[in-house]
């Protein structure tokens, strides 16, 4: 194998794993909805919380 399909290999799997990551970000920001983004402000609101307590 030479190193310029090797490149080109890499290059392409690198490429299917950000569009895989994208893909499934979007996919859970539509399945959690508003829930998510309420859970969220309410951890945000409440400053620090469990282990990170600790570094507060």
């Amino acid at each position: 194998m030479s190193y310029g399909s090797l490149f080109v290999s890499l290059l392409g799997g690198l490429g299917l794993f950000l569009l895989g990551m994208t893909m499934l970000t979007d996919g859970l920001k539509l399945a959690a909805g508003r829930a998510l983004e309420r859970m969220l402000e309410a951890w945000r609101e409440l400053g620090c919380m469990g282990c990170s307590r600790v570094f507060c």
